[in-house]
């Protein structure tokens, strides 16, 4: 990665993309994005367990503060969404 300050940005972002829909469920107790080689595991804290809901690719992660403001926007939506899908499938699950 040549601007490891634009890669620090979108992690910032994710990680704050990834706390604002945690916090919608009570059951939530604690969120993080882990680097995992060359992806970022979403954990969450749910029942007094740690659980991996999905990874995201440096790419994914990156790409939410695209310079162009259409490509930035679709990926946080997708990031948004997945997490929202994911931790709605982790309580219907358990």
């Amino acid at each position: 990665m040549k601007d490891k300050n634009r890669l620090q940005d979108s992690i910032d972002l994710v990680e704050n993309i990834i706390h604002q829909v945690s916090t919608q469920y009570t059951i939530i107790d604690n969120d993080r994005l882990k680097e995992d080689g060359s992806s970022y595991k979403v954990l969450v804290e749910y029942k007094y367990k740690i659980i991996t809901l999905g990874a995201f690719t440096m790419g994914e992660i990156v790409n939410c503060t695209d310079p162009n403001r259409e490509t930035a926007t679709k990926y946080q939506t997708y990031i948004k969404t997945c997490v929202q899908q994911d931790i709605q499938n982790l309580i219907a699950t358990q």
